[in-house]
């Protein structure tokens, strides 16, 4: 199962997004097309599959830098063990 995150906006909203093969992959692929690595220790690579999530589950339309922007806090979802040992982008 995929480490799920809850996404604190700076209006104070919340989202929940789950780093997902689809998402990670895809995270991999803009991040490989900008000229960036990712890694597990990147929170670049992590917010961007966050963000890869969040988009293919229709919560946002906004270009990455602008959805980074309006991000406050990102946090693992309380309980949650699916990730616990998981290296997400190995």
């Amino acid at each position: 199962m995929a480490q799920k995150f809850t996404i604190t906006y700076t209006d104070g909203h919340e989202d929940e997004a789950a780093l997902t093969m689809r998402a990670m992959c895809k995270a991999e692929e803009v991040m490989a097309k900008e000229g960036m690595v990712a890694s597990r220790d990147s929170i670049n690579a992590t917010m961007h599959a966050i963000y890869a999530d969040l988009r293919t589950k229709g919560k946002t339309s906004d270009p990455f830098e602008t959805w980074l922007d309006a991000v406050d806090d990102i946090e693992p979802v309380e309980g949650d063990t699916t990730g616990k040992d998981a290296d997400p982008l190995a």
